[in-house]
């Protein structure tokens, strides 16, 4: 395999994005067209304010649509996410609660409504 990138330090969330080593995450106003990975729509006033972009770490978990909770492992197998792709891809998230998996799902609670003042969309990118 190929020598992968450093993946970058965590860093609190802003709208000027983060890159992350191996992928990188525009913070979009508008919606745009994205290749491979899914473009995450997000109510921008739902994302608490301490919210950082990392990496997966054990133990993290996510709330699914809908209610319930899904571990991150759990959460992968399901989206077909490549094991090799899984540590490079960026989240977002505050303690161990994700927010959002770049590129793959967000959780319940980022969810557009149509109370949503703010609409963000989280593109991933291959750096």
């Amino acid at each position: 395999a190929k020598a992968r990138k450093e993946k970058a330090a965590p860093c609190p969330f802003t709208e000027k994005g983060f890159d992350g080593g191996e992928y990188r995450v525009r913070v979009c106003d508008e919606p745009v067209e994205s290749g491979v990975w899914k473009v995450l729509k997000i109510d921008k006033d739902s994302l608490p304010k301490n919210a950082v972009f990392r990496f997966r770490e054990e133990g993290d978990w996510m709330e699914k649509f809908g209610g319930g909770k899904k571990t991150l492992k759990k959460l992968f197998n399901e989206k077909k996410v490549p094991v090799e792709e899984r540590e490079y891809l960026p989240l977002l998230a505050v303690g161990s609660e994700v927010y959002a998996v770049c590129g793959v799902e967000i959780s319940e609670k980022l969810r557009v409504t149509e109370s949503t003042e703010k609409t963000l969309y989280l593109v991933l990118e291959k750096a």
